[in-house]
Formats: structure tokens, C-alpha cells, sequence
């Protein structure tokens, strides 16, 4: 199995911050989360449920796994999982999502979008997933 990797940029996409933020998000969850537990999320589990017919490919496999995890980690509501993704830096940061607008980042969900049973597509799908996140 080749190792999936996320999008790679030329110039850093976080260096419009200044220093001490930007040193502030290194050393918090979110730059843990960035660098090493977003790269290796088991994003092949829900392949499946992005079809080029339901319009699933524009939310990017990694964020999505990724959101999902940081739902569980923050126990959040999907209707507060939602809010974060659009407002709170930390999370774009852990996510790697470096666009400013919503038409560029893709990323405006809705709740139902984030449900894991909708997501996984099924019940093993979920399990190996669960499985993954209590093995790290």
C-alpha cells in the first residue's frame, strides 16, 4: 500500500501570521493534528462514499475523516462541529484548510454532511475507522 499524502503547497499558505500566533497554533492540538495524525488517517475506509454522482468529491476525504475526529475529540454537536469548521482558526489549521473564501475551501457543510453514518457508508466502514481512532 503507497502512502497517501495531503496537499503540499510551494510557499507556506499559514505564513500570513504573525510569529506569536503562528508559534501559539504549532504548539497547540491543532499543529499536533496537522502534522501528524491528518496525514494518517485511513481516508481509503470512505473512498466509496465519494461518488461522482451524488457531488461527494468536493469535500476532500481528509477533512472530512478529520472533521469527524475533531467532533468526537471536542464532543460536539454536528450543528457546533459545523460552526467551528467555519469560524475557528485551530480547526483550519489542523485541517489544513489555507483558503479564505467558502467558495475556494469547499468545505460549507451541513450537519447532515457530517454524520458519520453517512459518511462511512457502513457499519464496517464505521468500526475500522472507530478501531483506527483507539489505536492511536
Amino acid at each position: 500500500m503507497g502512502q497517501i499524502t495531503t496537499i503540499s503547497h510551494l510557499f507556506d499558505p499559514w505564513d500570513f501570521l504573525s510569529p506569536k500566533p503562528r508559534k501559539l497554533l504549532d504548539e497547540s492540538w491543532a499543529g499536533l493534528f496537522q502534522k501528524e495524525i491528518l496525514r494518517s488517517l485511513p481516508v481509503k475506509l470512505i473512498k466509496s462514499c465519494f461518488s461522482r454522482e451524488t457531488g461527494r468529491p468536493t469535500k476532500e476525504r481528509f477533512t472530512m475523516l478529520g472533521v469527524l475526529l475533531l467532533q468526537q475529540a471536542h464532543d460536539l454537536t454536528d450543528e457546533e462541529t459545523v460552526s467551528q469548521l467555519e469560524f475557528n482558526i485551530q480547526w483550519h489549521y489542523a485541517l489544513n484548510l489555507t483558503e479564505e473564501s467558502d467558495a475556494a475551501r469547499k468545505q460549507n457543510l451541513s450537519p447532515k454532511e457530517i454524520q458519520a453514518d453517512s459518511l462511512y457508508g457502513s457499519d464496517e466502514n464505521y468500526q475500522a475507522a472507530l478501531n483506527w481512532k483507539i489505536a492511536r
